[in-house]
C-alpha cells in the first residue's frame, strides 16, 4: 500500500493541452500543463499522423513540445500520454481540423460585441461562469453554414454547451443543444436563407462552471 501511494506521489499529472487541436499540414508548439512533468522523457501518440519534433521547454507545471501534424492526417480526435522518468500520465486528447486556429477574443458576450469570424477558421476559446461567445459570418444567400463544438468531448469540464445562430434581424435560424452523434457536443448545419451577417451565440445549458475551454469549427459549401 505505501508502495503505490510513493508511485501515485510521483506519477505525473497531464490536464489539459493548449491549444486543444491543430491543423492538418501544420507545425506549432502545444501546452501540456499539469504536475510534475519536469522529467519528461517521451509524449506518447497513439495513432500515425502526429509527429513530435522536440520539447521546447520543460517545467514541473507545463511542457512545450512542437508537432508536426501530417497531410494526411486523420480528421478528429487523437489521443496523448506524457511519459517521465518517474511514470506515465493518463489519456488527453488532441483534435486533428482542416482548418488554420484563431484565439476567441473578449469582450463578445453580447450580439453588439461579437467576434467576427472568417469562414473555414476554428476557433479556440474559454467561456468563464454565466458568459456568452458571439461571433459573427458572413455568408451569401444559399450557402451552407456549418459549426461544430468540441467541449464535452475534450474532458476536461462538464460543459454542455448550446449554440444558437441567429439571422441579421435577430431571428433564430437554427439551435442545438445535445446531438446523437455527438453526445453533449453540439452540431449546426443550415443553408443560409439569405445573405447577410449571421451570429452564433454559445454558452453553457445551465450557465454553470468557470474555465470551460472549446474549439469551434465552422465551414461552408
Amino acid at each position: 500500500l505505501e508502495f503505490r501511494r510513493v508511485l501515485f506521489r510521483s506519477a505525473p499529472v497531464f490536464t489539459s493541452t493548449e491549444p486543444a487541436g491543430g491543423r492538418r499540414g501544420a507545425t506549432l508548439d502545444v501546452r501540456l500543463r499539469g504536475e510534475r512533468l519536469g522529467d519528461v522523457e517521451e509524449v506518447l501518440f497513439y495513432d500515425s499522423g502526429i509527429r513530435v519534433e522536440g520539447v521546447v521547454t520543460c517545467a514541473e507545471r507545463e511542457v512545450k513540445v512542437r508537432l508536426r501534424i501530417a497531410d494526411d492526417c486523420p480528421l478528429g480526435e487523437h489521443f496523448l500520454r506524457v511519459r517521465t522518468a518517474t511514470g506515465i500520465s493518463a489519456l488527453r486528447m488532441f483534435f486533428v481540423g482542416p482548418f488554420d486556429s484563431i484565439d476567441e477574443r473578449e469582450p463578445n458576450n453580447t450580439p453588439a460585441a461579437a467576434q467576427k469570424v472568417a469562414l473555414n477558421t476554428t476557433v479556440q476559446g474559454t467561456l468563464a461562469a454565466d458568459d456568452e461567445d458571439w461571433f459573427a459570418v458572413e455568408a451569401s444567400a444559399g450557402q451552407r453554414l456549418s459549426f461544430e463544438i468540441e467541449g464535452a468531448r475534450l474532458g476536461r469540464t462538464m460543459l454542455d454547451p448550446v449554440l444558437v445562430l441567429r439571422d441579421a434581424a435577430g431571428k433564430v435560424v437554427a439551435k442545438s443543444d445535445d446531438t446523437p452523434l455527438l453526445g453533449h457536443d453540439a452540431f449546426i448545419s443550415v443553408v443560409a436563407p439569405a445573405a447577410g451577417a449571421y451570429t452564433l451565440q454559445l454558452r453553457d445549458a445551465v450557465y454553470s462552471g468557470n474555465g470551460h475551454v472549446y474549439q469551434i469549427g465552422r465551414a461552408h459549401v
